[in-house]
């Protein structure tokens, strides 16, 4: 197995027992002692799914005796890609990779669906932009052994809620949880503060863990185009109610046409619309930088947790039931 890339130390677990061996990718909040002794215990019963408990965001690797195992992230957000190409299975985070590696050629059915429904990418199921390059879908697992390659479910909800009461009690308390243990390593911690409730909600809740340690979150609103008046005045009430929110306003009014750098957009997975607001990121990651931001907390894909997104209707899609 190759990593290549910035991969930060941290994002890069590594564990061995016996002829058993883990990889972990990503964001794991777990010390490598806890996941390193939890691992050692599954080892003997070849069951490794209560890994994908640990708090963070993160793929898991393991090979042993039986072959080698691939654990996608639950939500989706690191995606694995496989291909099986003159009897060899290959895996990568990355499309590209593998299609270069297997000389893929374009998807025309999965570029067609992409552009009808580009917001609804759960439409395309397993394809991937290339032929014989799939995705692994979020729950999942690829097993690899010298009998067979099959991609098997892991995961499924462990609890329903009886009322949205029950539910939004839940919610609050993962929420939490999960700020607290991504700002408790940090001094300096930034945020969005768009006005709107996602990063609002998140950067009111780092506020408060950080001012337990006598720490000030520092809050940064871009306003321009694509910030409405409501936003910046709902940002302004929220600063004036929460003093120890330390706030910048930052303006994109000046900022240069997307096409000047669009030679600096990094490939993707797939076609993206970023290539128009690179300008505009570059100019907020640039204030974050000055700040000295060991973390930067975002509300984006907030709404496809708290809303009706239309990609939760993919089953009725599916079944033509709408």
């Amino acid at each position: 197995m190759w990593v290549s890339g910035c991969w930060k130390q941290s994002e890069i677990i590594c564990v061995y027992e016996g002829a058993a061996r883990l990889a972990i990718l990503g964001e794991c909040l777990e010390e490598t002692q806890v996941v390193a002794e939890l691992f050692r215990s599954f080892v003997s019963h070849k069951n490794y799914n209560k890994l994908r408990k640990l708090a963070g965001n993160y793929n898991i690797i393991v090979q042993d005796e039986t072959g080698i195992k691939v654990f996608t992230y639950l939500a989706g957000l690191r995606r694995v890609f496989y291909s099986t190409h003159e009897s060899v299975v290959f895996f990568s985070s990355s499309s590209i990779v593998l299609k270069q590696l297997v000389k893929a050629s374009l998807n025309p059915s999965w570029l067609a669906a992409n552009m009808m429904c580009d917001t609804m990418p759960e439409i395309l199921q397993c394809s991937s932009p290339f032929q014989n390059v799939e995705v692994m879908p979020a729950g999942d697992f690829l097993q690899i052994s010298s009998e067979q390659v099959r991609c098997r479910q892991y995961w499924t909800p462990s609890r329903s809620f009886e009322n949205i009461a029950e539910a939004s009690k839940e919610l609050r308390k993962q929420l939490w949880i999960s700020v607290e243990r991504r700002v408790r390593a940090c001094n300096d911690v930034t945020s969005d503060l768009s006005g709107g409730p996602d990063s609002t909600s998140l950067a009111l809740i780092a506020a408060k863990i950080l001012a337990k340690r006598g720490l000030s979150l520092k809050t940064v609103t871009l306003e321009g185009e694509g910030a409405s008046s409501d936003d910046i005045n709902w940002v302004k009430s929220i600063t004036a109610l929460h003093p120890e929110l330390v706030h910048s306003i930052i303006s994109n009014s000046h900022l240069a046409d997307f096409t000047v750098d669009i030679g600096q957009f990094p490939l993707t997975n797939e076609p993206s619309g970023l290539e128009s607001i690179i300008p505009r990121f570059k100019h907020w990651w640039n204030y974050v930088k000055l700040q000295k931001s060991e973390l930067h907390l975002s509300g984006s894909g907030g709404d496809c947790v708290l809303q009706a997104h239309e990609s939760y209707l993919i089953d009725l899609i599916i079944r033509k039931k709408i």
